[in-house]
């Protein structure tokens, strides 16, 4: 549940959160919730049509995510302060 917790955070369009110890995310736009679904290392099941993985930064802190869409697009974004 650490590393889960790590993963935590607000981005410019999702705010991913720990409840019940599964990981959420929530969509800043229109406030659609997902529960994000294990893959492997830190990728994870976004939506049906999407997956989320999460990368550390040069201080060894989890602060950028890249969504992949299904369409082929990718979103990068960095965790807001």
């Amino acid at each position: 549940m650490t590393q889960l917790r790590q993963l935590t955070g607000t981005y410019p369009d999702i705010t991913v959160y720990l409840e019940g110890g599964k990981l959420f995310s929530k969509n800043n736009h229109n406030r659609r919730v997902s529960e994000l679904m294990h893959i492997s290392d830190n990728l994870f099941v976004l939506e049906e049509n999407a997956q989320i993985e999460f990368f550390k930064d040069n201080t060894g802190h989890y602060s950028i995510v890249k969504i992949y869409l299904n369409d082929g697009n990718v979103f990068e974004e960095a965790k807001k302060e």
